[in-house]
């Protein structure tokens, strides 16, 4: 599933339209509808917006296996 699918299907799962969540982010409908359905790449600072506001992580969204080290940076 891409990260686009695994969005809306959060979007749906918790009743959020896509008018909501891109007025929460600071986005048109129109705008997060393009994200959505893949047409356009999410920048990454609506991206996290969007995983704050449905209250979801990132690495879900993204399929990131768990147990991966963080850098020593």
């Amino acid at each position: 599933m891409e990260y686009y699918e695994r969005l809306k299907l959060i979007r749906t799962y918790k009743d959020v339209t896509q008018e909501e969540i891109g007025k929460a982010i600071g986005i048109s409908k129109q705008q997060y509808g393009k994200y959505e359905s893949g047409k356009h790449l999410m920048p990454i600072p609506y991206f996290k917006k969007a995983c704050e506001y449905l209250g979801v992580s990132s690495d879900y969204i993204l399929e990131i296996k768990k147990g991966l080290d963080y850098p020593e940076i």
